[in-house]
Formats: structure tokens, C-alpha cells, sequence
């Protein structure tokens, strides 16, 4: 048997080489394309490290190699540096000791303001307190620190904080009471005037009459509350003073509510107590049962003034006369 007669046919290998090379260029393009999208997943043109490129962050199209790098928290350009001083809109960087973001002398540095004890805003005129600086509120302080850092303190910084200012006023007659028609100083120290914290003095030249002052018989509102001695605010006849002293209501002429005027139940020095019971009349409603028109007939009154006991036993027998009748019947 001959060679050939013992071994099969086989094709020759270069009869194969059409059909691979026709696969190759079917399959080829698709699987080159399944690739490119899985490794460049935001289109911007750069792969990402996971499939051996550069991009640092394959979900951002604005982030990649070439991209700018900005003072915003990212890494933009992906050369492991967050911000820095390589950032487009980096500034100048100022020494913030205090850490209240505001500084004192530049750096000579650029950056975004996020490196330590560095701030974009310089100004701060005293870097060892962080409530100090251009932004901060100014204060009354018994130091005179210049709180806002404008060059002004306390009473001569006119955008100090209002609420711990104190009043003053000026004293003409030193009497411990201000002029009550002149406007109120407002002060951080109120040592830097001759002036008192209590004001109300009706005439601050006459060291006699300011709030609190026994009102005499002059014409003259000597306490500063408005009325004088002969001051009748209700026109019931009883001045103003005279009502106060005696328990009235200066505003109201009839005090006790009684129909009676005050001016008409006082009477003369001492005022007048018809029933007897410590309250004077003007004071006492009761009293009304002792005007002229409802006396009893006979004028006698008791003690309380109720009418007297021998007044009343006639009506008492004439209640009881039908009773005694019936009983007297057969």
C-alpha cells in the first residue's frame, strides 16, 4: 500500500486563509466598537485608567488630561492635584493666622483659598483674633478694639452695634435728672460727658423740680408728672393732687360711682363721713341711702345708718294685723 493510500485527504492550509481573513473583517469592526464604549463612557475623547488611559473620571466630559484645571473641589485636569495653584481662576493668597478668612499680608502665592491658614481677602488688622476682621460687626468694648477693622472704634464708628449703647443726658442744674425735651445721648462710655441715665426733668435749670420732687403751692408741675396743684382733670371741683391724697380718681368725677360728684360729697377739712364708718362719702357708695329724699319721715337715723328700730315698728304691726285676725276668727 502506498503512503498516500494509508493517510486521509486533508485540504491544503492555504484553502482555509479566505475564510478566516472574511471573519476577520465581519467580526473586526463590531468588537472594536463594544470597546470604545466601554472605555471612554463620557465621549470626551479620552479613555479611561481602567482600560489604560488617562481619563481620572470617565463620567465627566469635562474632565480628562487636557481639560482646565478650576478652584472647584475637582481634579479637572487629572495630574492628581485638586485645584492648586495651576488653577485658571486661582488668586492671591494672604497669611490667615487666625483662621477667620480673612488675612494680613499676601503670600506671593496663588491659589483657591482652601490651603491651610491662607485666605483670599486680606485686610484683617489683627490676625490673632478671628472675631476681628472687615466683616465683623463692631462692638462696644471696654478695650476699644476696632472690631471691623475700618480705622474706628466704639463711639466713633458710627456702624457700631446699637444694642450696647447706653443713654445719656445732660444735667444743667444737677439735680440727677436729664432734660426731658433734650434727646438722649447715645454712648459705649458714658464717661465722655457730664450727663446723668435718667432723664424726665420738666426744667432742668430749677434743681428743685425733676420726677420724684414734693409738689408745692406754686403754680409749678414741680414732680414733672404733668399737673399742678391746682391741676382738675375731671372738673369734679377737687384738684388733681387733693384726689390723689385722698384715694379719688383723678380722672373721674364721681369716684365711688354713687350719682354724686366728688366735689359735691367732700365737703369742707375733714371731708365728710355722714354714716359714720371710717369711709369717707365720696368713697362710699352706701351713702347715698342719706340724701334728703330717702330719709325716714322722722329723720332719725341709726348708728349704721339704717333707720332707727322705733321707725320701723309701725310697719312691722301693720304686716302682722291679718294674722292676728285670722287666728281671732271662729
Amino acid at each position: 500500500m502506498s503512503p498516500h493510500a494509508r493517510c486521509p485527504l486533508r485540504p491544503a492550509p492555504w484553502r482555509a486563509l479566505p475564510v478566516l481573513l472574511a471573519g476577520l473583517l465581519l467580526a473586526g469592526p463590531a468588537q472594536a466598537q463594544i470597546d470604545h464604549e466601554d472605555c471612554d463612557l463620557d465621549l470626551d475623547g479620552f479613555q479611561s485608567t481602567g482600560c489604560g488611559g488617562e481619563d481620572c473620571n470617565d463620567e465627566d466630559a469635562l474632565i480628562h488630561p487636557e481639560a482646565t484645571e478650576r478652584c472647584d473641589g475637582q481634579d479637572n485636569d487629572c495630574d492628581g492635584v485638586i485645584d492648586g495653584p495651576d488653577s485658571a481662576d486661582a488668586a492671591p493668597l494672604y497669611l490667615d493666622a487666625d483662621g477667620d478668612g480673612w488675612g494680613v499680608a499676601p503670600t506671593g502665592a496663588a491659589g483657591c483659598g482652601d490651603e491651610p491658614a491662607r485666605s483670599l481677602a486680606g485686610g484683617d488688622c489683627a490676625d490673632d483674633d478671628p472675631a476681628v476682621h472687615p466683616a465683623a460687626q463692631e462692638r462696644c468694648d471696654d478695650e476699644g478694639a476696632d472690631e471691623d477693622c475700618d480705622g474706628l472704634a466704639d463711639d466713633l464708628d458710627p456702624s457700631v452695634d446699637p444694642s450696647g449703647l447706653q443713654s445719656v443726658w445732660i444735667d444743667a442744674d444737677g439735680d440727677g435728672y436729664g432734660d426731658a425735651r433734650a434727646e438722649a445721648l447715645q454712648l459705649c462710655d458714658p464717661g465722655l460727658v457730664e450727663g446723668v441715665g435718667v432723664g424726665g426733668d420738666c426744667d432742668d435749670a430749677a434743681p428743685e423740680t425733676h420726677p420724684g420732687a414734693p409738689e408745692v403751692d406754686d403754680g409749678q408741675d414741680n414732680d414733672c408728672d404733668g399737673l399742678t396743684e391746682d391741676s382738675d382733670s375731671d372738673g369734679d371741683g377737687v384738684p388733681d393732687l387733693r384726689e390723689a391724697e385722698l384715694g379719688l380718681d383723678p380722672t373721674n368725677p364721681d369716684s365711688d360711682g354713687d350719682g354724686l360728684e366728688d366735689g359735691a360729697e367732700l365737703g369742707g377739712d375733714p371731708p365728710t363721713d355722714s354714716d359714720g364708718d371710717g369711709l369717707i362719702d365720696a368713697l362710699d357708695a352706701t351713702d347715698d341711702r342719706l340724701k334728703p329724699d330717702t330719709l325716714p319721715a322722722d329723720g332719725k337715723v341709726s348708728a349704721c345708718g339704717a333707720v332707727a328700730a322705733h321707725a320701723a315698728w309701725p310697719l312691722l304691726l301693720a304686716g302682722l294685723a291679718p294674722l292676728l285676725r285670722r287666728r281671732r276668727a271662729p
